[in-house]
């Protein structure tokens, strides 16, 4: 099963969305985030542990199946949201919604959908499977909330 990403609308003003740490040189000028991700990239002793680490991501979490699903109205209750028959309204703090990825799966019996919101030093990753006959045709964020624009 392969995930497809769902592009979002970003609605809030003018912000430019760039990825900060990629703007920093490496060296005394870096920052620590940077700076831990060469070290652990030029450190053999860390090969075996990133593949093991790719091995675990590419068997269980492309693989809805064999993650936790939640309902999607387990998703409404964990952000506090609103579900009306034609849109899913989700309050997410934080302060780079640029960086929220929403993706899509399908199954023979099923639609998942997961969503990926990074923090600092790890993040959430959620599974959802949607309904029988709803399907998500666009996504927008405004001003804190994304909205998930539902058709049965």
């Amino acid at each position: 099963m392969e995930w497809s990403k769902i592009e979002i609308e970003y609605l809030d003003g003018n912000r430019s969305f760039t990825d900060e740490l990629e703007t920093f040189p490496l060296g005394l000028d870096g920052n620590a985030e940077t700076s831990h991700r060469e070290f652990l990239a030029s450190n053999e002793i860390f090969s075996e542990l990133r593949n093991e680490h790719s091995q675990f991501l590419n068997s269980n979490v492309n693989n809805p199946e064999s993650r936790e699903l939640h309902s999607l109205s387990d998703l409404v209750d964990l952000f506090d949201g609103e579900w009306s028959q034609s849109e899913i309204l989700l309050p997410i703090e934080t302060l780079e919604p640029e960086k929220i990825i929403l993706e899509r799966a399908e199954s023979v019996n099923n639609e998942y959908i997961r969503l990926i919101i990074p923090k600092n030093f790890g993040g959430v990753v959620n599974t959802f499977v949607l309904p029988n006959g709803i399907n998500i045709h666009s996504v927008k964020w405004e001003q804190g909330k994304l909205k998930l624009f539902i058709e049965d």
